[in-house]
């Protein structure tokens, strides 16, 4: 159960997690009060567990192998900072920007400036249906114009599948972007 479930989830809840247990042990004659004693000393005594705090009156989790990775994710991030980089040209931005009439004015603001701007890492966040995953294509089309491979990369696997067929582009869990990399050498 906390397999599957931190496939779906990188952090995750207390209850998520007895409720996942509870869903898998319908039918197999293990009574509630069993399992919610059992997940308790899961969380109490597992190594693979961290405990992230408390949100909400609720304990919030994740695998002790998302927070190395993410850790790692976060040391990268921090070397990205002082690299210094190529910009896309401003014709490939151009040339997308005019083709993808969808793209609201503030889109077309943070295109540019993901693609002409001066630095290297980006944040994007936002609710559902704001428009994220179109900004994510037209970015990732003006780095492709240019001849640069894009990838996206996304926490978990279900994540990483509606983010490729959002963007249709080639996604990746975090970690298997940074196997991939170790092995390929690229980065």
């Amino acid at each position: 159960a906390l397999d599957r479930l931190a496939a779906e989830k990188n952090h995750f809840r207390e209850t998520d997690l007895l409720r996942r247990v509870m869903e898998e042990c319908q039918g197999l004659g293990v009574s509630s009060l069993h399992a919610r004693v059992r997940v308790g000393q899961v969380i109490e005594h597992s190594p693979d567990l961290v405990r992230l705090g408390v949100v909400q009156g609720q304990q919030r989790l994740t695998l002790k192998t998302t927070a190395e990775l993410e850790q790692q994710m976060l040391d990268r991030v921090d070397a990205l900072m002082g690299q210094s980089w190529k910009a896309v040209r401003e014709k490939s931005v151009d040339r997308v920007l005019e083709r993808e009439k969808y793209l609201s004015e503030e889109q077309r603001a943070a295109v540019r400036h993901a693609t002409l701007g001066k630095g290297r890492l980006m944040v994007v966040e936002g609710y559902p249906g704001t428009g994220k995953s179109q900004f994510c294509r037209a970015v990732a089309e003006c780095y492709q114009r240019d001849g640069y491979r894009v990838v996206a990369v996304a926490p978990t696997g279900k994540a990483a599948r509606g983010l490729e067929e959002l963007t249709k582009i080639k996604a990746w869990t975090a970690e298997g972007l940074m196997r991939t990399e170790e092995r390929s050498g690229w980065k």
